[in-house]
């Protein structure tokens, strides 16, 4: 059964600060102030897409432990009850820490959908002001 590596956004917990000065910052000429919030509103964007697929793939690794734990259930009296243990608390552990990570996933999910949104706020306000 694969595990799948969950993804890294390393600058998300920056994202809001860095929304937050593009978006009030005097430093910023109107233009610039538009390419870069159009560019976090991409990187956003970018950020929410792998989420979903890491989403995806973890769920097909949940359903692969199902298909497993009953493939094992199966052939049960064939093997020792060791192995069969063994391999059994493999799949459930696989499983478990699986659903951490999506739950950790759909935190960074959470947090980046917000900052698209802000982002696409400050991005209309700076269009109009222009």
């Amino acid at each position: 059964m694969s595990r799948f590596t969950p993804i890294n956004i390393p600058q998300e917990n920056n994202l809001p600060l860095v929304i937050h000065f593009t978006r009030t910052s005097p430093t910023f000429s109107r233009q610039a102030r538009i390419e870069a919030l159009q560019g976090l509103v991409n990187r956003c964007s970018r950020a929410i897409e792998s989420c979903l697929e890491a989403i995806d793939e973890a769920l097909a690794t949940i359903e692969q432990g199902d298909k497993h734990r009953t493939s094992l259930n199966d052939i049960r009296a064939e093997m020792p009850a060791d192995l069969h243990r063994g391999l059994s608390q493999m799949t459930e552990d696989v499983q478990m820490r699986t659903r951490e990570d999506v739950e950790a996933i759909g935190r960074s999910l959470r947090t980046l959908i917000d900052c698209k949104r802000g982002a696409e706020q400050g991005l209309a306000e700076a269009r109009r002001a222009a």
